[in-house]
């Protein structure tokens, strides 16, 4: 089978770069950057570095200011309070596709991926393996995803969080927790309810929000899920 190997372009790994340095904070928030010192910084001409800066006032992560740089936004509970909220609404927008394709083999493979992490039995397995587990089950109910902007852009946000939250986050208490709101979401699907179905999807993304806030920024006020 022929493989499409895909080349970043400059622009691309600047971005990269850029963003994880903002995001694990070697870059601090409200720092003042100019593209200059960034291009200098990375030893690269200012045109890509200008298009990271595009790109990463689109994510939040840049304030634009005209003719004199950008300044590094707060990355705080805020901040990823709307990335989750952004997350779990693009992962509704896979209920309807899924249901239209649903076939007694999906059905399958879903409840086999999902015991696939109800297998994992140790806070090492999880850490190693959950992430990925978690990845595939999405993956199944995303393939049908018929708006490609929406499926590039969730992927960029799981990415972005993954890059901050590491493995903290996953423990073998939520692992448990994730394969029965996994079972609930497959139970709905099955059924054809796209309300059931998006009802479950909230209660496993907000959770799982939830999870990732307090890990990251201790325990705080409740969101309101209503």
């Amino acid at each position: 089978m022929e493989q499409n190997i895909q080349k970043k372009t400059l622009a691309q790994q600047v971005t990269e770069t850029l963003r994880a340095e903002i995001l694990q904070n070697v870059l601090p928030s409200g720092s003042h950057i100019t593209i200059q010192n960034i291009a200098q910084r990375y030893n690269t001409s200012p045109l890509p570095v200008r298009e990271a800066f595009n790109a990463l006032a689109g994510e939040n992560l840049l304030e634009l200011i005209p003719y004199k740089g950008a300044v590094i936004r707060p990355i705080d509970r805020l901040f990823f309070e709307n990335i989750y909220d952004i997350m779990t609404a693009l992962e509704v927008l896979s209920i309807e596709s899924c249901i239209r394709n649903w076939t007694p083999e999906l059905h399958e493979c879903l409840i086999a991926a999902n015991d696939r992490i109800r297998n994992l039995k140790t806070e090492k397995q999880v850490k190693a393996n959950y992430s990925a587990l978690n990845i595939e089950f999405h993956g199944l109910i995303e393939q049908f995803y018929n708006n490609s902007r929406a499926f590039e852009l969730l992927a960029q946000y799981r990415k972005l969080v993954d890059m901050v939250l590491g493995n903290r986050a996953r423990s073998l208490q939520r692992a448990k927790e994730a394969v029965e709101e996994h079972q609930r979401l497959i139970d709905a699907l099955a059924c054809g309810s796209v309300s059931e179905a998006r009802t479950a999807f909230l209660e496993h993304g907000y959770r799982s929000r939830d999870v990732s806030l307090e890990t990251m920024f201790g325990p705080g006020k409740k969101a309101d899920h209503s």
